[in-house]
């Protein structure tokens, strides 16, 4: 992160500052990372209508993530079906995202992708 965060003040990539910083670049890393996560399960996913839940970390540019999303599995032929629903305050998937981010001490061994920097940086440019 510190190297993307380093080529992004160089304006190496498209994305520019939003109202509060890095909240543009932050959204779109985060929709690729979930285009990596579904890239990994495609051939294990049946139907290529899915329901997918977004967490809310991003609050306020729900509709930013839709689009992007929509964009990026859309390359993946994945339709979501209803659009996308947002995850609610308090609930378990909530709650374990809240613990994912604040785990400093496992730092998981085994994720289910493992994209280098030239995977990113190919949707930033």
């Amino acid at each position: 992160m510190k190297v993307i965060s380093s080529r992004w003040g160089k304006k190496e990539y498209r994305y520019s500052k939003s109202k509060k910083g890095k909240a543009n670049l932050k959204i779109r890393l985060y929709c690729v990372a979930i285009f990596y996560i579904f890239k990994a399960l495609s051939k294990k996913i049946k139907s290529k209508k899915i329901r997918l839940f977004i967490c809310r970390d991003f609050k306020g540019r729900e509709e930013d993530i839709k689009h992007s999303l929509n964009h990026l599995l859309g390359k993946l032929g994945f339709v979501p079906e209803k659009g996308f629903l947002t995850l609610e305050k308090g609930s378990i998937a909530d709650n374990y995202a809240f613990l994912l981010r604040k785990d400093s001490k496992n730092k998981f061994s085994k994720y289910l992708i493992k994209p280098e920097l030239s995977d990113f940086e190919c949707f930033l440019k």
